[in-house]
């Protein structure tokens, strides 16, 4: 019976499961588009919003488009306290 509970896992990706190796692929470039030298949710969650995936779809369905996942991180990163130049 495991095995069987196995199998149905693989052949149903969940949400909670880690992204394939391409997401992060995918995402660099994203981070790279942006001229960032780290990949971060964000570039994932930027990516998704280009998917033409389920997941994709998902995102898109809530409104995520990459205009609004971008000025979202945009804005969060202004709210971070900068620290003066010495």
């Amino acid at each position: 019976m495991a095995a069987v509970e196995s199998l149905d896992r693989r052949q149903e990706p969940s949400a909670v499961e880690p992204a394939p190796n391409f997401m992060f692929e995918v995402a660099g470039c994203v981070a790279a588009e942006l001229h960032h030298s780290y990949i971060g949710p964000e570039h994932i969650l930027l990516a998704l919003t280009r998917e033409s995936t389920a997941f994709g779809d998902t995102v898109r369905s809530a409104e995520l488009t990459w205009t609004a996942v971008l000025t979202a991180f945009r804005a969060i990163d202004w709210a971070i306290p900068r620290t003066q130049d010495r």
